[in-house]
């Protein structure tokens, strides 16, 4: 499909970049479509890269209305959207995803913080980790 286009657009990184520009007018719509797109993915290099980012800066800065996106998951699907936001390498280089669990207790979300952060465990005490 890109075969044609130079690489910074192959990646991706061009439209999850366009993306996060739409968030301060249209946060509900831009929240249903990352939280659409999310559900199911699986952490790879470039876009999916860029979405996990994004998707984990939307959920810390918009917690209500991920919390309500994310409520009307299947819990399978639930699961591995937090399963793809909590797959990096270091959290420790990863601030947004403790913004995102940072969120949720402000918010009143413990039950679902306490999931975020049994992912990021998980994540860190895996191989290659």
């Amino acid at each position: 499909m890109f075969d044609d286009v130079d690489h910074e657009l192959y990646d991706g990184h061009d439209f999850i970049d366009a993306l996060s520009l739409t968030g301060e007018k249209h946060g509900t719509e831009l929240g249903k479509l990352l939280v659409g797109l999310a559900k199911d993915a699986h952490k790879d290099a470039d876009a999916p890269s860029y979405l996990q980012h994004l998707t984990a800066v939307y959920a810390g800065k918009h917690a209500k209305t991920f919390v309500e996106l994310f409520d009307q998951l299947p819990s399978q699907k639930q699961a591995q959207l937090i399963t793809f936001l909590a797959d990096v390498e270091a959290h420790y280089s990863y601030p947004e995803y403790r913004t995102i669990i940072d969120a949720l207790k402000r918010i009143g979300e413990d039950k679902l913080a306490i999931r975020f952060e049994k992912a990021r465990t998980k994540r860190e005490k895996q191989r290659n980790h």
